[in-house]
């Protein structure tokens, strides 16, 4: 965002944000998770060896197979296994991050609908980028999810886009918008100039 507004490329932001944190003016850059390149791959034989050993792991795939209400297929559980084992979430918030998805899935493409395990494996990464592996970070977050979700329909209508829910990527722009702290009105003016 500031590279837009300052018209500066890309690698004279990077070494001016360098610059202010050796300065000590900002925070020091986060470790994000290992890339997705790294994923590991698990194969039948680790998800029945892990299934076999771990009880915990058992219960959290029964719990999920329970709130989505079918059985788990090996790749299936093998999302869950990389977000246990290699994310290193724990279960309560995987099970969380579940039901979120879940409830997600069904506000936006109606009852019954069930969201796909690649789905969920994708929050997963996005919530283990933004540090949500406690209950309390996961509370937090969904707390200001469900803020976010009240403040759409305002943001909807300045834009023209009717009483409908958001698709998917409107919705990152809407969620983007809200984090950076602009206002339905804010976005309404900003989308009258551009037009």
């Amino acid at each position: 965002a500031l590279a837009g507004e300052l018209r500066w490329e890309r690698s004279r932001i990077e070494a001016a944000e360098e610059t202010l944190r050796q300065l000590g003016l900002i925070a020091p850059a986060e470790t994000p998770p290992e890339p997705a390149e790294a994923r590991p791959d698990y194969c039948q034989a680790d998800i029945a060896d892990r299934l076999e050993r771990s009880e915990e792991f058992r219960r959290l795939t029964g719990q999920v197979e329970r709130r989505l209400g079918n059985k788990l297929t090996v790749p299936g559980v093998g999302v869950l296994l990389e977000l246990w084992d290699h994310l290193g979430l724990p279960a309560d918030v995987i099970y969380q991050l579940v039901c979120h998805c879940a409830e997600r899935t069904e506000r936006l493409l109606g009852p019954g609908r069930r969201p796909g395990m690649k789905e969920i494996g994708k929050e997963g990464y996005i919530w283990a980028r933004r540090g949500i592996d406690t209950q309390r970070a996961a509370v937090e977050y969904l707390k200001q999810y469900a803020r976010r979700q009240e403040a759409e329909p305002a943001y909807m209508r300045v834009l023209g886009l009717g009483e409908r829910p958001p698709a998917r990527s409107e919705e990152a722009y809407l969620t983007a918008w809200q984090e950076m702290g602009f206002s339905p009105e804010a976005v309404a003016l900003a989308y009258d100039k551009t037009v």
